[in-house]
């Protein structure tokens, strides 16, 4: 493995920056990249919203083009607070939809029971016409200037309000309003006049519906209101939805269809009014499912309607038995009939192939389907269970050769049959297994040299405790320490290891404080409330390839072929002496062949996300000694999306730094052990707990600019 090519390099301070170029804006790309990488989608239902503030899109979903010329649209609020749906719930037409939250909440499945967006928004005026006396917060409007085509004498409209409100708030001051305004006048009302608020009665009767089909607990059924419009010119039309009293929990409105109506166009209708209005096969006067009339007022199916539906046959439901294609339990047998899908024709049925029973006409070559049901005969060209070459010589053949190497594989399908390989290890792929091969393969990469063994941890740690308590006798300022140190060190030693096919490719780890050389950290924290920010690139060619032994040259597989990473890294100094620096490793590109029986690698990701905690233990009288502690800490955040972007669980680091600064000329040196949590394993690598040393040294060519 490369330890890694740098081929950008930017960082800041209060300071100014360490290169002072235009490399600010590719920075931000690669931050934005970083978050674009997460993904984002809204969940695939039935149900589909796309959140849109544009106003040509809203027209385009509210008016139809019937009856209604619209003038001019404007939108009021966050642009996540409305947007159009398709596929809307209790049957109501593609629409808009707006929310006192984000309207992407109100998709499916209602698995929550506090759905909320809080925008901490303001409320507006229509709204507190409506509320009560109430505070109103995170409205969301859209004004519409409309004119009447000729003809026409109102407008009507569809729509459903769903609250997450409902049931606990239902008759309390948290009263979310809903409002369609007709200059000035709200026309979202019931047929009794009341405005549709989580207070009024469609919340608070028996009428509110439950399985609505959307992420709210409870809704209106679909409304379809008819209003008059008495003079003629311009018209605005307002739609607005606000919280009221708080910004917590969430109400929205689906609204559609919004076109002219001609006659009397004074008419509130709903599915449960016990009324058939147009678009309802029925209307029983609630909206209850399983009664023949389901909450979307459509027809449900019933045994005796003269219709097969898909769960009547002719046992269930006789009445419809000759409506239904031959029906199982009719006496006679469908083409589609066997024995396991209808028993009660299955004395009708000649058992066919594959229906889990051996016929008496059936063999394993005949009907391979149901070989294993049958008493596998001599002479079927098979070799069963209890035949030999003396007891069958018809299928002597078969038998000699069926597992030769004895693995539980025939040698039909054993890639290596004269070898036992019950696991048909193949790792380059080339259709000979593994075990049969005569060069032995084994993967290699940069940090392979680890093991799993205990020795090297003990060893290492028994050392380190050593040496803080040493330093804690020897230097005074070190001693509120050591016992730190000590208790940390012994804490570690405990962790639990854990396995998984997972190891990390990645060994340029740079250091988050600027003042570092690269991936070797100093002694110093650089003051008190001092903090930096910066980016590193590098890219890794074929840092985990599959070999050929004995032949170091000889790749036989790119499992990894080239990986370019970015290091977005961040470091604060709270005191003089201490100091947090992050790092958060972003895969931008990675390639490879991987290798068989184990996952490609994917494209691109997030790494092992590090947090580095540093404390200067001392420092000499002029300065040019430094001391200090690290105890970095990183997260398995890589193995969420690739099997090679980070470790397979927590890696501790507990290292000390030291430097010397001469002024125009320094040195470094760290030495630590990084614990692992889990062990890393992957093909023949196992990867555990691992001693981790680094020096690095510098030299002032240029004194203030240029340093090697």
């Amino acid at each position: 493995m490369l330890p890694g090519l740098v081929v950008l390099v930017w960082d800041f301070t209060q300071g100014g920056m360490m290169l002072r170029t235009s490399t600010m804006s590719y920075a931000l790309r690669f931050a934005i990249l970083s978050v674009l990488l997460l993904g984002f989608s809204l969940p695939a239902t039935g149900l589909e919203i796309t959140p849109t503030d544009d106003v040509e899109k809203l027209e385009a979903a509210l008016f139809p083009g019937s009856g209604i010329t619209v003038k001019s649209v404007v939108h009021t609020g966050e642009a996540g607070a409305s947007g159009t749906y398709t596929d809307g719930p209790l049957g109501i037409g593609n629409g808009a939809i707006f929310s006192s939250g984000s309207v992407a909440d109100a998709v499916p499945p209602n698995d929550l029971d506090d759905t909320t967006t809080e925008w901490g928004g303001s409320g507006d005026s229509l709204c507190d016409k409506l509320s009560g006396g109430f505070d109103t917060k995170d409205a969301v409007r859209l004004d519409i200037t409309f004119e009447l085509q000729e003809g026409f004498d109102g407008i009507a409209f569809d729509y459903i309000v769903g609250s997450e409100e409902y049931p606990e708030f239902v008759g309390q001051d948290f009263n979310d309003v809903v409002g369609v305004f007709l200059d000035d006048g709200n026309v979202a009302l019931d047929a009794d006049g009341n405005p549709i608020t989580i207070n009024g009665p469609f919340f608070s009767g028996d009428t509110v519906v439950t399985d609505n089909g959307t992420e709210y607990d409870g809704s209106t059924p679909r409304l379809g209101n008819q209003v008059p419009v008495t003079s003629s010119g311009e018209h605005t039309l307002s739609i607005v939805v606000c919280d009221a009293s708080d910004n917590a929990l969430d109400t929205a409105l689906f609204i559609a269809s919004i076109v002219g109506c001609a006659g009397s166009c004074d008419a509130v209708a709903w599915c449960g009014d016990g009324n058939k209005d147009d678009g309802e096969d029925c209307d029983d006067g609630n909206n209850l499912d399983g009664d023949g009339c389901d909450n979307d007022c459509q027809l449900e199916p019933a045994c005796g309607d003269d219709n097969c539906t898909s769960t009547e046959d002719c046992e269930t439901c006789p009445a419809d038995c000759g409506e239904c294609p031959d029906p199982c339990g009719d006496g006679t047998c469908g083409d589609d009939e066997t024995c396991e899908t209808c028993p009660a024709d299955c004395g009708e049925c000649p058992a066919p192939c594959g229906d889990g029973t051996c016929a008496d006409d059936e063999t394993c070559e005949t009907c391979p389907a149901d070989c294993g049901e049958c008493p596998d005969p001599c002479g079927d060209g098979t070799c069963g269970d209890d035949e030999t070459c003396e007891t069958c010589p018809a299928d002597c053949g078969e038998c000699a050769a069926a597992d030769q190497d004895e693995d539980g594989i025939l040698d039909v399908d054993d890639n290596c049959p004269a070898v036992p390989n019950p696991d048909q290890a193949d790792w380059d792929e080339n259709g000979t297994g593994d075990a049969c091969q005569t060069e032995e393969l084994r993967v290699t990469g940069g940090a392979c040299s680890a093991g799993t063994g205990e020795s090297l941890p003990a060893l290492a740690l028994l050392l380190i405790l050593c040496a803080l308590l040493w330093m804690g006798a020897r230097y005074r300022p070190f001693r509120r320490n050591a016992l730190v140190g000590i208790l940390v060190a012994v804490g570690l030693l405990a962790s639990a290891n854990g396995y998984a096919q997972q190891i990390e490719t990645q060994a340029f780890r740079p250091s988050p404080f600027m003042h570092d050389h690269w991936t070797v950290g100093t002694g110093e924290t650089e003051g008190e409330y001092r903090w930096n920010v910066g980016l590193f690139l590098n890219y890794q060619n074929n840092p985990l390839v599959l070999r050929a032994e004995g032949t170091t040259d000889s790749i036989v597989r790119e499992v990894v072929s080239g990986q370019l990473t970015g290091n977005l890294l961040a470091a604060y100094r709270f005191l003089d002496w201490l100091g947090v620096g992050l790092d958060v490793p972003v895969v931008l590109f990675q390639s490879g062949d991987g290798m068989g029986g184990f996952d490609d690698p994917g494209v691109a990701g997030i790494g092992d996300i590090r947090l580095v905690p540093r404390a200067r233990l001392m420092r000499s009288d002029d300065g040019s000694f430094a001391l200090a502690g690290e105890l970095a800490l990183s997260f398995p955040t890589g193995k969420l999306v690739d099997p090679y972007m980070g470790r397979n669980g927590f890696g501790i680091l507990p290292r000390l730094l030291a430097s010397l600064d001469m002024g125009g000329w320094g040195l470094a040196a760290n030495a630590g052990v990084l614990l692992a949590t889990a062990d890393d394993s992957f093909a023949n690598v196992e990867l555990g707990h691992t001693f981790d040393a680094k020096a690095g040294a510098w030299y002032g060519v240029v004194p203030g600019k240029l340093d090697i």
